[in-house]
């Protein structure tokens, strides 16, 4: 029990929570697309996130000499990375003023915090203060890591429907726009008789949906 209860205390005092939300935003990304995305498509991103958090805390740690400061700085640039089209999305700047101007702004104001940490954070954080940040991110890393598995226990023990016919490949040529692609599947599926359309793609913000331009039809296999 006294080495169990040492355990979690050296955890939650550690500076594993930078890496631990470099995971989780990985892992909230991929878990609504599971069923579409082969798990092994998920590792490249996953070493990345993690090898960059480490080569900033590592760097952190050469300059600061303090672990603890070294990881809340490296925390402010994980999340306002990770956090940045949220932000953008929540905060009202974003009807004033373009995206790329927003984004030179944010990435300012955290490289504004990450200095002010090195500066203000002489002394080793408060330890509460860390530990309320490990379980934090300890708790969000759980989220996306019980729906996969519980993605998975359903796919083994419901498979998905098998189809006696599948689409013809020569159907679905290179330059097919969405609008296509779905009539495909509805005539070949579910035996109806739409026509295809012409080939244009077309793309609105989210934020006017109904403000379209047409997306040159050029892509190539």
């Amino acid at each position: 029990m006294k080495k169990t209860r040492a355990l979690i205390e050296r955890f939650l005092y550690s500076a594993a929570y930078p890496f631990l939300f470099s995971i989780y935003f990985v892992l909230r990304m991929y878990e609504p697309n599971a069923h579409g995305i082969p798990p092994k498509d998920l590792i490249r991103p996953l070493l990345i996130s993690v090898l960059v958090t480490t080569a900033f805390f590592l760097l952190f740690l050469r300059l600061v000499r303090r672990p603890q400061t070294a990881a809340l700085m490296t925390c402010v640039l994980i999340l306002a990375f990770y956090l940045y089209s949220l932000a953008y999305a929540v905060l009202p700047l974003r009807k004033y003023m373009p995206s790329r101007t927003f984004a030179i702004l944010w990435g300012l104001t955290a490289i504004l915090l990450v200095v002010l940490l090195a500066w203000r954070l002489r002394v080793q954080p408060n330890r509460d203060m860390i530990a309320g940040i490990n379980l934090m991110a300890f708790i969000l890393l759980m989220f996306p890591i019980v729906q996969l598995s519980v993605n998975a226990v359903t796919w083994i023990l419901i498979p998905p429907p098998k189809v006696s016919h599948a689409i013809d490949r020569d159907l679905l040529y290179p330059t097919i726009p969405p609008v296509n692609s779905f009539r495909i599947v509805f005539n070949t599926y579910f035996g109806t008789h739409l026509p295809l359309l012409e080939d244009i793609n077309y793309f609105s913000d989210r934020y006017k949906r109904y403000d379209f331009s047409v997306i040159p039809n050029d892509c190539t296999p």
